[in-house]
């Protein structure tokens, strides 16, 4: 029984007429707050049928890098199977690696990919290969 004066919880999707951050949807879906139901988020960005992928797509490594920054050829991140924090010094590649996603996943801003401005050779094209698992496969 709620409390006099208390404020009645937003559902899990909606928090306050606003909606849910993502950090509050972490904390609903690893039952770190109480459950509270929320519609399903659909994100299309492939123009296929939505049963067309009905399993657990996840990103499980950008390597084979070529071309990016100041990245070294070869250069790899690799993500967990839950939550990866990727950070660093000033120059470490950060952006990089976020330009590479950024004109990979259908961003409505691709910025432009840039070769090592200090490599005095002329450099490759940029390039990278993303591997995924399906089902936790």
């Amino acid at each position: 029984m709620p409390l006099a004066g208390a404020r009645q919880a937003a559902p899990a999707g909606r928090r306050h007429g606003r909606k849910a951050t993502p950090y509050e949807l972490f904390l609903d879906e690893h039952n770190l707050a109480e459950k509270k139901p929320r519609d399903p988020v659909v994100i299309d960005v492939s123009g296929r049928p939505s049963d067309a992928l009905t399993g657990k797509l996840r990103l499980d490594l950008i390597d084979e890098l070529v071309g990016v920054n100041a990245l070294l050829n070869g250069a790899a991140l690799a993500f967990g199977p839950f939550l990866t924090v990727i950070y660093g010094r000033n120059g470490a590649g950060k952006s990089g690696f976020a330009r590479v996603f950024a004109n990979a996943c259908f961003s409505p801003h691709s910025p432009k990919l840039f070769s090592n401005i200090y490599e005095e050779t002329a450099q490759p094209e940029p390039a990278a290969r993303f591997s995924f698992s399906l089902n936790d496969h």
